[in-house]
C-alpha cells in the first residue's frame, strides 16, 4: 500500500488525505477606496496565482463558487492603506451573498492588516463566498493592494479539506 493508506482498527484498509482542490488564491490588482460606514465587496482582481478548477471569478463577481462539495478552507486579508489610527474595521467572509459566516474586527493601527479565516461547508453547486470590508474612520479610506515588495496585502483564498 502507499504512503496514505493505513490500517483501521477492523482491521480493513482505508485511505487518508486526498486532494485539496478545488482551491484559490488571488490578490488585489490596485487600490479600492471604501467609503465609511459601508460593507463593500472587495474587488479581488489580480492574476490568479492559484485557481485549480477555475472556480474563482477574479472579473466581475470577485466569489468562490466550488462546484465539488465538502469542506474547505476559507481565509482572507484586507491592509488599509493610513497610518492614522481609528476604530471598527470589519473583514467578512459572506456566505451566499449575505450571510456573515466568519469575521475579525479591530482598530486601524498604522497600517494594520486584517485576516479572517475558518472552515465552510459548500453544497457543491450553487454556494459562494466573497470578502467584505467595512470601517468607520469617519471618511473613506484606501485598501492597499500590491506594492511589489511584500506581494498582495488584500488578497482572497481557499481550499477543500475534506469532502
Amino acid at each position: 500500500k502507499d504512503a496514505t493508506t493505513f490500517l483501521r482498527g477492523d482491521n480493513t484498509f482505508a485511505v487518508a488525505g486526498g486532494t485539496n482542490t478545488p482551491a484559490f488564491h488571488c490578490g488585489q490588482n490596485s487600490a479600492q477606496t471604501i467609503a465609511n460606514s459601508t460593507a463593500t465587496k472587495l474587488t479581488i482582481d489580480a492574476t490568479e496565482t492559484l485557481d485549480t478548477d477555475n472556480a474563482f471569478d477574479n472579473s466581475s463577481n470577485y466569489r468562490f463558487t466550488p462546484q465539488v462539495a465538502g469542506a474547505y478552507f476559507i481565509y482572507g486579508s484586507v491592509r488599509y492603506n493610513s497610518a492614522t489610527d481609528w476604530d471598527n474595521v470589519y473583514l467578512d467572509i459572506m456566505f451566499n451573498g449575505s450571510n456573515r459566516i466568519l469575521n475579525n474586527s479591530g482598530p486601524n493601527i498604522h497600517y494594520n492588516t486584517f485576516k479572517v479565516a475558518g472552515t465552510v461547508i459548500f453544497n457543491g453547486s450553487s454556494d459562494y463566498v466573497e470578502l467584505f470590508t467595512s470601517q468607520y474612520s469617519g471618511s473613506s479610506k484606501d485598501v492597499r493592494a500590491s506594492d511589489g515588495t511584500t506581494g498582495n496585502q488584500t488578497y482572497f483564498g481557499g481550499y477543500k479539506i475534506i469532502e
